[in-house]
């Protein structure tokens, strides 16, 4: 191949690039996933092909046979009341990974991917940036082109959630009593508007909702709770107060020199 074919190429898939370094020992990481049957074989399929040192899955209705020896417990709850359960049974780990049970990482890519950037880039919550045909709910969290990684101060309560080690305090465990979970997004906005925590959505890898968001349930009373948090802060929708700090740019890696302060990057 050219060498403007590599480069070309590298811009536009910049993900291996970005994982040169060779010697590092990867970050650990643990999975805590709430799934319906139905949508076990995606389950099985995204940690299948990663290397995670500890899953903890919750069965909102059966258990399926391929998942049993991770699942925890099995019955109905909200979303965030199971997470938080399944959180205090993980190992601990440097990085907690949050998943739907319709999710898929795109490409050739799997979470150990995904982790291993939310590490370079120094981010305490992060997802992966929506593919082009994945259904999503900001726009902000759509994948960008020619982007690493954008520094923010919005990442949605899901499909996927990346939690680090530096303030896993701040973040989990996560709030109760709010239903799905919607309007959480506000607090960590909070917090990474104030510098207390670096925020990043993960262009270099997307992902695959593969279902509608809100198809799992009824989302009315949460859309309207969270209007009313949104109007508190004079916004009438979340594009008012979603904001991009920082764009990084393939041809710009970052450095293991440590954290700066704020929403920078180091690069």
């Amino acid at each position: 191949m050219k060498p403007r074919m590599r480069t070309a190429l590298s811009l536009l898939d910049p993900t291996p690039r970005l994982l040169e370094g060779g010697g590092r020992r990867p970050p650990s990481y643990s999975v805590a996933s709430v799934y319906r049957e139905r949508n076990a074989h995606h389950v099985a399929e995204l940690i299948g092909v990663a290397h995670p040192t500890d899953v903890a899955l919750w069965a909102l209705d059966g258990v399926a046979p391929e998942l049993k020896s991770a699942t925890r417990g099995s019955g109905t709850g909200t979303r965030f009341e199971l997470i938080n359960r399944l959180c205090t049974t993980l190992r601990p780990t440097e990085y907690v990974v949050v998943v739907d049970d319709d999710v898929r990482v795109l490409g050739s890519r799997t979470l150990d991917h995904v982790v291993e950037l939310a590490h370079r880039f120094e981010l305490d919550i992060a997802q992966p940036a929506h593919g082009v045909k994945s259904p999503h709910g900001h726009a902000i969290c759509s994948r960008v082109p020619l982007s690493s990684v954008r520094i923010t101060n919005f990442v949605d309560i899901g499909p996927m959630l990346v939690i680090g080690p530096r303030r896993r305090d701040l973040l989990l465990p996560f709030p109760e009593g709010r239903g799905m979970g919607w309007g959480v997004e506000l607090d960590w906005m909070d917090l990474a508007d104030a510098g207390t925590i670096r925020v990043g959505i993960i262009d270099a890898i997307p992902v695959r909702h593969l279902a509608p968001i809100g198809m799992a349930y009824e989302p009315v009373g949460e859309g309207q709770r969270v209007s009313a948090q949104l109007a508190e802060r004079g916004a009438t929708e979340w594009a008012d107060v979603q904001l991009v700090f920082r764009t990084v740019r393939p041809w710009r890696r970052p450095r293991p020199s440590g954290r700066s302060p704020g929403n920078r990057c180091s690069v």
